[in-house]
C-alpha cells in the first residue's frame, strides 16, 4: 500500500518540482514553506487522476473499450480527461496542502 500511495504522491509533487521527502504544508525553501499555486494544484491533481485510472477499472474494461460503448466517451483520451481528470480535480477543491 505504501508503494502505491508513494507513486500517487510523487505524481502530484512533480507538478511542483518537489520530491516526496519531508512534505508538510508546502515546499520547504530556506526554512519557509511555499504553498501550491492554482496551476500546480491542477497539474498535480490531473496526474493523480491518470494514476488512479489504472486502478479504477479492470483490464477487461479498457480492452473492451467499455468507456466508449457503455459510458459514451469518444475515445480513451476523452475518458481520461473528462472522467478521471475531472474526478481528481474536483477533489483538489478541498483545502489541499500537499501531503497525502
Amino acid at each position: 500500500m505504501q508503494v502505491m500511495l508513494e507513486g500517487v504522491k510523487v505524481a502530484m509533487l512533480s507538478s511542483k518540482g518537489a520530491n516526496s521527502a519531508g512534505v508538510g504544508n508546502g515546499e520547504a525553501i530556506k526554512g519557509d514553506y511555499r504553498t501550491w499555486s492554482a496551476e500546480e494544484k491542477e497539474t498535480g491533481m490531473k496526474a493523480l487522476g491518470r494514476v488512479y485510472a489504472g486502478w479504477g477499472f479492470s483490464q477487461a474494461f479498457y480492452r473492451q473499450k467499455l468507456y466508449e460503448s457503455v459510458l459514451g466517451f469518444k475515445d480513451l483520451e476523452d475518458f481520461m480527461v473528462n472522467f478521471w481528470e475531472a474526478w481528481s480535480t474536483s477533489k483538489g477543491r478541498c483545502n489541499f496542502r500537499g501531503s497525502m
